[in-house]
């Protein structure tokens, strides 16, 4: 179920992450996140490049941190 304000804020996100550069978006990611963009191997995120799915992995981050 979506939450109003839930979603207001991952759209943010989403805008924040989007107006950063591949460069930014690596030095944002967490420690355990950055290992795991790593490893990437072309199945995350329905194939799309590195970089698309760091950016992900990003947005869950900090989304995650925004709700603590």
């Amino acid at each position: 179920m979506s939450n109003f304000v839930n979603d207001q804020i991952i759209d943010q996100i989403v805008m924040d992450v989007d107006d950063m550069s591949d460069v930014q978006v690596a030095k944002a990611l967490s420690k355990e996140n950055l290992i795991k963009v790593s490893r990437y191997t072309g199945a995350e995120n329905n194939g799309a490049g590195p970089m698309d799915w760091a950016r992900s992995v990003l947005v869950e981050q900090m989304f995650e941190e925004r709700l603590v």
